[in-house]
């Protein structure tokens, strides 16, 4: 692959020792290598640190704990990339991930997101009720961390909003919609998402469904304010 851009990824991770390292691998050993990886650990008390630290290819930087969509935000203004990709720190990648997306954007200049799907796996010795495999086995095949995304695009939509506690993806999302960011699904499946028992998805879902609800109201509230402007 001749393309030689710049690709950030970025890490957010909390007290996740347990599976960084597979998450961390999975980018080193990418097809595509002209990349960085920013993990910002927001505010750790595991042995998280010394994990990522042993892989000195790594940004990492440390901050009190300020949720997930500061850990971005500061992973963000250090990033270098042309363009940007994210992973949790318990999920990792398929090994043509970046890649893959990398070319069709570049092939395909008027997208400037590229989704692709996630395979959800459930970790071992963990069992979901029959209504939350359902949920994420048939609905969660898309999000933030599937995404590959042109660094510009964050200057017209903004940084993720650090007033929601969760379903930050989602919002930041919400608002590239608004203003008419091109994306795309491809139909690769270049992600593997680990569900486990303390998986903050899982862990917050009911109130991730309230949250979407104000979210989408907003919205509605934005566009309407827009609508009357013009």
């Amino acid at each position: 692959m001749q393309i030689n851009y710049l690709v950030s990824v970025i890490i957010p991770v909390y007290n996740g020792d347990r599976f960084i390292k597979q998450a961390i691998e999975s980018v080193l050993n990418q097809s595509y290598t002209n990349l960085e990886i920013i993990v910002i650990d927001d505010g750790s008390t595991d042995n998280t640190k010394n994990v990522v630290l042993s892989f000195p290819e790594v940004y990492y930087h440390y901050q009190e704990h300020q949720g997930v969509a500061s850990a971005r935000n500061k992973a963000l203004s250090m990033a270098n990339g042309d363009f940007i990709a994210f992973l949790d720190a318990d999920d990792f990648y398929d090994h043509k991930k970046l890649e893959i997306q990398l070319t069709y954007l570049q092939n395909n200049p008027a997208i400037d997101i590229c989704f692709c799907y996630q395979h959800n796996f459930i970790e071992d010795g963990f069992s979901l009720s029959e209504k939350d495999y359902i949920h994420f086995m048939q609905n969660e095949k898309i999000g933030l961390i599937t995404m590959m995304v042109r660094k510009f695009v964050f200057e017209k939509v903004g940084l993720f909003n650090v007033k929601f506690a969760h379903s930050t993806d989602f919002e930041w999302i919400t608002r590239t919609k608004e203003l008419g960011v091109n994306s795309v699904i491809i139909s690769d499946i270049l992600l593997s998402r680990r569900i486990h028992n303390t998986n903050i998805t899982l862990a917050w879902r009911k109130n991730n469904d309230n949250l979407r609800f104000q979210i989408l109201k907003e919205s509605l509230e934005r566009k309407r304010k827009m609508n009357e402007k013009n």
